[in-house]
């Protein structure tokens, strides 16, 4: 629907002022607006399943969770947590992966992949940016694990 109206409005151009050109402005939004974002949701799925196609699951211990600076969750993997990385997603997704000792994860645990829960909700994971913060980070964790 809203489509069809977008293509009408681009063969017949869009008025220049008033209610036409408002409603314009408003379909060009909603047309426009949805179909960045699901060009953004099919690269990053993409990104995801090469990811997992390319490395093997491996089982990783989770040593700690904890919030970085910026307020996005880091988890710290293996067996000494020396594997700080970010989760890649939004605020309600976070809390499906507290709780678990053990995580599967594909890609490199020194810089990026695809961790997954038992239950097999995946998440985007990233090393932080900055060798300084990631080692601050690491340090945090060694840290918090002889205490």
């Amino acid at each position: 629907m809203l489509g069809a109206a977008y293509l009408t409005l681009l063969v017949a151009g869009f008025p220049d002022e008033g209610l036409a050109s408002n409603i314009a402005v408003g379909l060009v939004g909603f047309g426009i607006v949805p179909v960045v974002i699901g060009v953004g949701s099919l690269l990053y799925s993409l990104r995801m399943g090469a990811c997992i196609l390319r490395f093997p699951w491996q089982t990783l211990q989770v040593r700690q969770e904890l919030l970085s600076w910026g307020g996005s969750p880091a988890v710290a993997l293996g067996p000494d947590g020396e594997h700080v990385l970010f989760l890649v997603a939004i605020r309600p997704r976070w809390e499906t992966f507290e709780g678990f000792e053990t995580l599967l994860f594909a890609g490199d645990p020194d810089r990026r992949g695809v961790v997954s829960t038992p239950r097999g909700d995946l998440v985007w994971v990233r090393r932080p940016r900055g060798a300084w913060y990631r080692r601050h980070l690491q340090r945090r964790v060694a840290k918090s694990n002889r205490s």
